[in-house]
């Protein structure tokens, strides 16, 4: 079994979101990379999760990867550990990503609970 303990605050004046004490820009501005030659286009979402133009139809993704955060977070509420997903990942996604991950989707789903009203 994996304990997962994040804290995760957004901040929407400033557009951030800050996870453990690394604060992060959402949807930040486009960037720009040459990785093998190649332009490669991105929004970071994180340090490690970005949303890439032309990449998984803009789902969210690991940085220079076409692995999709969804299903590695499948995969941990399956409960295969982080050390499992990246040594299946072979390497190419660090147990940070992954935690990154957790604490970018945790936040975001946060995010869209509404206000609770007292009861009557």
């Amino acid at each position: 079994m994996v304990a997962l303990i994040l804290s995760a605050q957004i901040d929407p004046v400033h557009n951030s979101l800050t996870i453990g004490s690394k604060e992060h820009r959402m949807m930040a501005e486009l960037v720009t990379e040459i990785v093998g030659g190649e332009s490669y286009l991105y929004y970071p979402l994180g340090e490690y999760v970005v949303r890439a133009l032309g990449v998984c139809g803009g789902r969210p993704t690991f940085k220079y990867t076409r692995i999709e955060i969804t299903g590695t977070l499948e995969r941990l509420a399956a409960g295969e550990t982080i050390d499992n997903i990246v040594t299946g990942y072979r390497g190419r996604v660090s147990p940070a990503a992954i935690r990154e991950a957790v604490g970018l989707m945790t936040a975001q789903f946060l995010s869209t609970l509404p206000e609770l009203e007292p009861a009557p």
